[in-house]
């Protein structure tokens, strides 16, 4: 009898923007380069089912063998990479087998779905200004069942979902259950105090992995930022997902109240609930941090640089400063890149598209609608070329004659001065010139 296989939902199969055929493994968190060759004969098997037989039969009519298929997928380490397929519905062959991520041009990476501005608990230092008084729009089935349909179309690696916070959501479930079919990874970020049994249990079957928020080693610490008794909650959900095997990360915003932890809150997070990544966030003066006590001073920073250090030598690569203030550009070119518009694309609860979170709510950078217009329609927008290469650094007013506009990476967020309520051409207020000025 033949066997009709497919690529199991553990594996993405896509294309870089530098023309990497990349097949990635979202259980493992690993990436394979490929071949063109590979990647052809594997996506025969990526969105809908296919034989062997039936391949090697219709290469064989191009005068191409694919033992080196065979082989590839005799290996150990993708055993698991076809899965039988016991009922086949209207086989289509070798029709349409491409989808739009194999286009000319940016490829669409990422995907950042803001699902609601409504969160159980109001931290201090929030860029969003979530809070418990935002309405929750409800979002039917069928529009969770479209949007998955436009992600499939655009064929993306990762689907990350935002607030607010998530698990607030009256449907979200029925988000769980429906990228559990998904080939893409998702990743949830947050605060894990409403995570329920059940949610735990469909995180795991899904793959799905959390970004989980933790801002101190103690109840006084986490609390000052995230409300009375959050801590609690966050620790015992923590301890379950670790139980569990459940891959996750933990973001700790790095405070003038916690930075002195840094050290016991590293010792947790890997060796009590084994996290994989620890990302220490510096809190900016934007949104809610603006009228907040909680933004550290230059010693402290100078301070958290040493602790840096130390923990890098004991984690390496397992633990992340998120500063865009040091990281440095690579490129010595004029044009503005940044991965909004090229990788990434960012929805709202309404499905409204935008550049990235920086952007959602400004009707002047809403890009379409996902659902209403369709992903190929909205990536193809004229209104991305300010993202795609029509900005160059002499059209930055701040930054164009800059001694630092060669290294610094910020001058490539166009959205985070708009968000600060500056020109789409001005500089971010924290860059190294405004603080040297100050």
């Amino acid at each position: 009898m033949t066997k009709f296989l497919r690529i199991s939902n553990s594996y993405h199969l896509g294309r870089d923007n530098n023309n990497c055929y990349q097949l990635y493994n979202k259980v493992k968190g690993k990436s394979y380069v490929v071949t063109f060759k590979l990647y052809t004969i594997l996506k025969l098997f990526y969105n809908e089912p296919n034989t062997i037989e039936n391949v090697r039969n219709e290469f064989r009519k191009l005068n191409i063998e694919i033992n080196d298929f065979l082989s590839f997928v005799r290996k150990d380490q993708f055993r698991d990479l076809l899965v039988e397929v016991v009922e086949v519905k209207d086989y289509s062959g070798f029709d349409n087998i491409f989808s739009c991520s194999d286009r000319k041009g940016p490829t669409l990476s990422r995907v950042d779905f803001f699902i609601t501005k409504h969160c159980n608990l109001c931290c201090k230092h929030c860029f969003e200004g979530s809070a418990p008084t935002f309405k929750t729009k409800a979002i039917s089935r069928k529009e969770i069942n479209n949007l998955m349909e436009q992600l499939k179309i655009a064929n993306i690696q990762t689907l990350k979902i935002t607030g607010g916070e998530p698990f607030t959501h009256p449907n979200i479930k029925h988000v769980l259950k429906a990228v559990m079919d998904a080939h893409f990874e998702t990743i949830i970020l947050t605060n894990a105090t409403l995570i329920d049994d059940e949610s735990i249990s469909m995180i795991k079957s899904a793959n799905i992995q959390l970004g989980i928020s933790l801002d101190g080693i103690t109840s006084e610490t986490h609390d000052y930022i995230r409300g009375k008794g959050a801590f609690d909650k966050t620790i015992t959900v923590l301890h379950k997902l670790s139980k569990e095997r459940i891959r996750f990360a933990i973001t700790c915003s790095v405070t003038s109240k916690n930075w002195e932890q840094l050290t016991d809150i590293a010792d947790f997070v890997f060796n009590k609930i084994n996290a994989e990544v620890l990302y220490l966030n510096r809190i900016r003066p934007m949104g809610r941090a603006r009228q907040s006590s909680v933004v550290m001073s230059d010693k402290e920073n100078q301070e958290l640089s040493m602790i840096m250090t130390n923990l890098k030598r004991i984690y390496k690569d397992k633990i992340v400063l998120s500063d865009d203030s040091k990281i440095v550009c690579k490129s010595n070119s004029d044009i503005i890149h940044c991965a909004a518009g090229n990788t990434l694309l960012a929805i709202d609860e309404n499905f409204d598209v935008y550049p990235c979170v920086y952007g959602i709510g400004n009707s002047h950078y809403k890009i379409g609608n996902i659902l209403v217009d369709g992903v190929g329609k909205v990536w193809e927008s004229s209104q991305w070329d300010i993202f795609r290469g029509q900005t160059k650094l002499s059209d930055l007013l701040d930054c164009r004659d800059c001694t630092f506009n060669k290294t610094c990476i910020m001058k490539n967020c166009r959205l985070k001065p708009i968000f600060e309520g500056r020109s789409f051409y001005s500089s971010i207020s924290y860059c190294n010139k405004n603080i040297d000025n100050v």
